[in-house]
């Protein structure tokens, strides 16, 4: 599956390593889009996420079977109501690019202690969080928290990660988390993955019938890459334990 990636300053470390490791768990990288400091409702005030699902600022262009959205770390809604409001702007402006297959990964954990603005990142960090988990669902968009793989590896202030450690923690994680979101149905409340249905395989990266191993799988992610990539059945292992 090819996916393109769109995100925050998290995605100039985790794009990088998400583009290596996630081939060995049957996903393609595109490519991917990086903005230090960005929010979600600063990419809706750009308005270009639908261009950037198909045209990434690393990587290279086409349309993509997914995207993963790595958003919400620096967002201060001001109630849930307006959060929805600029998630559900967020989720049909890519859609609006042809790709309806979303998977969004959470605000990652801060470390409070370490300062006063680190403390501010916890609270908003967690407070998006739990918004997120409840109403992206309800979008048709699959939702990964983010926050128990992100509990050790923090850089000096509390909420970037080292490139040493850190992040290659968080994608190693993350890329199994990824590919067991694509390898089964969108939420009920969206639409599955874009693309035709190839021979055999029913849209959405269902299991074909009489073989519960067996999926296509072409992907991408937003941070943002994208891509097309059909024709190969990968062996979907078991979700495993960390």
């Amino acid at each position: 599956m090819n996916v393109v990636i769109i995100g925050d300053s998290h995605v100039e470390a985790m794009g990088p390593q998400l583009t290596q490791k996630l081939p060995t768990v049957g996903v393609r990288v595109m490519g991917y889009t990086t903005r230090r400091g960005w929010s979600t409702d600063r990419y809706n005030g750009r308005g270009d996420l639908a261009r950037l699902v198909t045209r990434p600022e690393h990587g290279g262009s086409g349309t993509p079977d997914a995207v993963v959205v790595s958003l919400g770390g620096n967002g201060r809604p001001r109630s849930k109501s307006s959060y929805r409001s600029i998630l559900q702007r967020a989720v049909n402006k890519i859609r609006e690019s042809g790709v309806q297959r979303i998977v969004w990964v959470g605000p990652a954990t801060s470390v409070a202690e370490r300062s006063a603005a680190a403390a501010d990142a916890h609270r908003r960090h967690e407070q998006n969080a739990e918004w997120q988990r409840e109403l992206l669902p309800q979008m048709g968009v699959t939702w990964i928290d983010s926050r128990p793989m992100t509990r050790s590896g923090h850089a000096p202030d509390g909420v970037h990660f080292t490139f040493r450690e850190g992040y290659p923690r968080w994608a190693d994680q993350l890329k199994h988390e990824i590919a067991h979101a694509l390898a089964g149905p969108a939420p009920s409340g969206g639409a599955p993955s874009g693309g035709k249905p190839g021979p055999g395989r029913p849209a959405g990266g269902m299991p074909l019938k009489g073989s519960a191993a067996s999926f296509w799988v072409p992907v991408a992610i937003l941070t943002v890459a994208t891509g097309i990539f059909l024709g190969t059945i990968f062996l979907v292992r078991p979700r495993p334990a960390y």
